[in-house]
């Protein structure tokens, strides 16, 4: 590190410290994801060891220098690394990294203090990201989350870099031992002036394109969520729905829709505020969460509306997944602040026809569903082609 040149120590420092701003400004502005800050830790902690080596003349001591350079190293890669470990939603082991990190400046000690070796103390800080990054590449490749392209090229590129500090590694212990020591120094010059510094720059330009796309996903589930639900908004839902669609056709298996309309919600939202709506809303989407399949596509598409499409399932399975519902809305009212409320709801159902589209299905799914309400409510009616069926009057006959 020593014989590094001040431009690109100066142009190294420059960059870490710029792409330490760059994930902290995504901290900042994007709901504080903690591996955008362990991030912006680590690449500050390498612009400060540049920095250092860039001044080191200012140390009085060159074993205080190297062992202040190894501990800068040492806690960039692990908050590279924990930052990683925090964005894959991996568990974190503080004690066991509290630990490597001990033991990795107390060899550093030794090192410098009591065996002071130039080739040991050059190799130390390259041995450590060798494993530290290793792991990172590997849980990359492995636990792919999010956009995978962009996490392929992170993960490939971190493995490149492990492969530079392996070498580097090499050489610097076989600087002072080479029968050939100019060409050795010629090739560690070659490795720690072009090949080390390229790809920590392209690492760091991975780490930025694993945050804009990981933001880029983040946008697009917003604009396809409702809010308030956590379902699918209408866009969302139709999406989904589409694609459920073509594959029963293509399958030919069968597929339902439900559609279904809180009863009286703009009387529950002007008698107990807009806030106990909100939460008759949260509670009846819950309901039909915990009366669904996983699998199953819900959303809601309105106001106090909500629409579940369900592949493999004819309307008389479908009309059963509705009497659950209704019978568990019935057992369990809403609790909210000491009070309780019953909700009950309109429902249509409607199977997929041959020549149905989405738009054709929902629709038939929404005259049925205001039969329903014209009923009485509390009703459940299915399209049966161009017929309307009152489950309760069939349950009763």
């Amino acid at each position: 590190m020593a014989s590094m040149t001040p431009y690109l120590l100066s142009l190294l420092l420059v960059i870490a410290l710029v792409i330490a701003g760059a994930c902290f400004m995504a901290w900042h502005l994007f709901d504080r994801p903690r591996h955008a800050l362990f991030w912006s830790l680590s690449f500050a902690l390498s612009g400060f060891y540049y920095g250092m080596a860039l001044f080191q003349g200012l140390f009085s001591s060159e074993a205080w220098f190297w062992l202040s350079s190894h501990l800068l190293a040492f806690l960039a890669v692990f908050f590279a690394a924990w930052g990683h470990r925090a964005r894959l939603g991996l568990p974190i082991h503080k004690s066991l990294m509290l630990i490597a990190l001990l033991l990795m400046c107390s060899v550093s000690l030794i090192i410098n203090f009591f065996y002071p070796e130039p080739g040991l103390r050059e190799a130390l800080a390259p041995a450590c990201a060798l494993f530290v990054i290793m792991h990172v590449s590997l849980i990359l490749l492995v636990h792919v989350q999010g956009p995978r392209l962009a996490q392929y090229v992170a993960g490939a590129i971190h493995f490149l870099f492990v492969l530079s500090q392996g070498l580097i590694v090499v050489l610097a212990l076989n600087l002072g031992r080479a029968l050939s020591l100019e060409a050795m120094y010629e090739l560690y010059a070659l490795v720690s002036y072009g090949l080390v510094p390229a790809l920590y720059i392209a690492m760091g330009i991975s780490i930025i394109f694993l945050l804009a796309t990981d933001l880029a996903q983040r946008l697009n589930i917003m604009a396809l969520q409702d809010h308030l639900t956590g379902l699918h908004n209408r866009r969302g839902y139709l999406a989904v729905t589409e694609a459920l669609l073509k594959h029963c056709q293509q399958q030919e298996k069968s597929m339902a829709v439900v559609l279904a309309d809180i009863d009286h919600f703009k009387q529950i939202n002007d008698r107990y505020g807009h806030y106990v709506g909100d939460l008759a809303l949260q509670y009846f989407t819950q309901i039909f969460r915990e009366c669904t399949r996983e699998r199953d596509a819900l959303g809601r598409i309105g106001g106090e509306e909500v629409a579940v499409t369900m592949a493999n399932m004819d309307s008389a399975g479908a009309a059963s997944v509705v009497a659950r519902i209704r019978q568990k809305l019935k057992e369990k009212p809403m609790h909210y602040d000491g009070g309780k409320l019953t909700i009950s709801a309109s429902f249509g159902v409607a199977q997929l026809q041959e020549d149905d589209s989405v738009a054709t299905l929902i629709n038939r799914a929404d005259m049925a569903m205001y039969e329903a309400k014209a009923a009485g409510r509390d009703a459940v009616i299915v399209s049966e082609g161009s017929e309307l069926m009152d489950m309760d009057m069939l349950s009763k006959a």
